[in-house]
C-alpha cells in the first residue's frame, strides 16, 4: 500500500497536498534543488502533511541520502512516513551489504517492514539471517520467518526456531508449520527442547492428528 503511494509523492501529490502543504513541498523542493539535506531531514521528520512527508523520502531514496531516511524511518511525525522510509532503508541497506542493519530492521520493525526485511533477506538465500529473526524477533516479522523456512525445506533452521524464539507465539507456529508438512519427527523434536508452553501445544498438535484413529492392542 505504501509503495502505491510512492509514484505521488515523488510528484508532491497526495490526499493532504493543500493548503499549508503546498507551502512546505515549496521549501522542500527548494531544499532538495539546492541539496540542503539538512532541511529536508528537518522538513520530512517534522511535517503534519503526508504528501510532504512522502515527497522528502523518495527524494532522499532517489539521492541515496541514507542519513534522510535514517531520521524519517525513527521520527517522522506521519505514520506512513515512518513507514515508507522504513522501507526504502532496507532496500538501501539490502545494495549496501549491511546485513546487519535489515535484520535489525526484520527483527524490531513494524510488522509490514520487518516482514518485508525478511522476505529481502530471504531472497537472497541467506537462511542463517532468517533464523535469527525468527529467534530474537516478533510479530509478523518471527512469524514469516518461520513459514520461508518451512517453504525452504530449512527443518533443521525451523526447529532451532522453535526451540530458542523468544516469543512462544512464533515457536508454536514453527510447530504448526511442521504438522502441516507432515514432519512428525521434527515435530517431536521440538517438543523435546523447546520451552513449557510450546511443547504443551506439540503435545496438542499431536493429539489432535490421533484423534481418530485405531490404534491396535499390543500383543501379550
Amino acid at each position: 500500500m505504501f509503495r502505491q503511494d510512492k509514484g505521488r509523492a515523488a510528484q508532491g501529490q497526495g490526499p493532504q497536498a493543500t493548503g499549508l502543504a503546498v507551502e512546505e513541498l515549496r521549501l522542500l523542493e527548494a531544499a532538495v534543488s539546492k541539496g540542503d539535506w539538512e532541511t529536508v531531514k528537518r522538513i520530512a521528520s517534522s511535517t503534519r502533511h503526508e504528501a510532504v512527508g512522502l515527497r522528502g523520502v523518495a527524494a532522499a531514496a532517489e539521492k541515496k541520502r541514507w542519513d534522510v531516511l535514517g531520521v524519517a524511518a525513527r521520527s517522522a511525525r506521519v505514520e506512513t512516513v515512518r513507514v515508507l522510509a522504513r522501507l526504502e532503508a532496507v532496500d538501501a541497506f539490502m545494495q549496501a551489504g549491511k546485513w546487519d542493519s535489515v535484520l535489525e530492521i526484520g527483527c524490531y520493525g513494524t510488522d509490514a517492514v520487518a516482514a518485508y526485511a525478511v522476505e529481502k533477506v530471504a531472497g537472497k538465500n541467506e537462511w542463517e539471517s532468517v533464523r535469527y529473526v525468527g529467534i530474537y524477533g516478533g510479530g509478523k516479522g518471527a512469524l514469516r520467518a518461520v513459514e520461508l523456512l518451512g517453504k525452504a525445506g530449512k527443518w533443521d533452521l525451523l526447529c532451532e526456531v522453535a526451540c530458542n524464539a523468544d516469543d512462544c507465539g512464533v515457536a508454536m507456529h514453527a510447530v504448526d508449520v511442521a504438522a502441516e508438512a507432515g514432519r512428525w519427527m521434527d515435530v517431536l523434536r521440538i517438543g523435546s527442547g523447546a520451552k513449557r508452553p510450546v511443547a504443551c501445544h506439540v503435545a496438542d498438535v499431536i493429539a489432535e492428528a490421533n484423534k481418530g484413529r485405531q490404534w491396535k492392542k499390543p500383543a501379550e
